[in-house]
């Protein structure tokens, strides 16, 4: 793969308990080569952080050859904790270790009573 991808990232949070969300990281991938390797809290090496986001990284691999061109979605999931003062979350997809795509969401207003 000559050069990354922009692939299309759509972040969805749903609310668990208490202070915690479940984060759905949807990643349309153009083939069958992308491979998910990780997905954790953090940031890519260079982005400079906001204090009021939450940061997911999701890693993936695109290698070999002879791909087959299956455009499908690979949908991940994370637990993140809101806390005071953070307002957003926000994920990064790499590919191969370059940024190749990206979305914020802000936390949902919790239903029901938070218990």
């Amino acid at each position: 793969m000559p050069a990354v991808q922009h692939l299309q990232v759509t972040l969805r949070l749903k609310w668990l308990k208490k202070d915690e969300y479940t984060a759905k990281v949807i990643t349309q991938v153009l083939d069958t080569c992308y491979k998910l390797d990780r997905i954790d809290l953090g940031l890519p090496p260079g982005i400079m952080p906001l204090k009021d986001h939450v940061y997911i990284l999701a890693d993936f691999t695109h290698k070999g050859r002879g791909c087959g061109h299956v455009v499908h979605n690979v949908s991940p999931e994370i637990v993140v904790t809101h806390s005071v003062g953070k307002r957003f979350v926000t994920v990064f997809v790499r590919v191969n270790g370059k940024v190749g795509g990206f979305d914020w969401r802000e936390f949902p207003r919790r239903v029901g009573n938070g218990k």
